[in-house]
């Protein structure tokens, strides 16, 4: 469990699982393991996100454990589901081909999916509102009724896989 004020919250991170996924994007000679040690031990302070997880890494005990953990297993998760995933997404983005969506867009969509679908700790409308809100700090805002749209789909359409 995360344990309040030991490291940042759920939301942040959320954030920085979105951010890994994201890179994991133009990293795809590596594998998923090898991606996110990289990221996890080479980010070396130059951008808001480094800073972001130069606080988790600064945590101390179990909270900073679980945070690890949570960040890991996110990240880990939409790689190993990542075919699954694509297909939900092609499905419930009618006339969009996943090649037209934007690499912001396609990595919120992956994560929110995997935690609506595979995780089973986070309720659907948690998962939407927070994909909606990193639309809206990552990308066009206007685009955060299309995230909002294809999540909403998949999530009445789908209660198990």
């Amino acid at each position: 469990m995360i344990t309040k004020g030991s490291v940042p919250g759920r939301r942040r991170l959320r954030e920085a699982a979105f951010t890994m996924v994201f890179q994991g994007e133009f990293h795809k000679e590596q594998t998923p393991e090898e991606l996110f040690a990289h990221i996890w031990e080479e980010c070396n302070g130059k951008t808001p996100i480094c800073d972001l997880y130069k606080e988790i890494a600064a945590g101390k005990g179990a909270g900073k454990e679980a945070a690890v953990a949570y960040m890991q297993s996110t990240f880990m998760g939409v790689f190993s589901h990542i075919d699954e995933i694509d297909e939900k997404i092609a499905e419930a983005s009618v006339g969009w081909k996943k090649e037209r969506l934007s690499k912001v867009i396609l990595a919120i969509l992956r994560l929110s999916i995997y935690e609506m679908l595979y995780t089973g700790d986070v309720p659907k409308s948690i998962a939407i509102n927070e994909a909606v809100e990193l639309t809206k700090r990552y990308e066009d805002v206007r685009l955060s009724g299309f995230v909002n749209g294809v999540l909403g789909k998949i999530s009445r359409g789908t209660t198990e896989i």
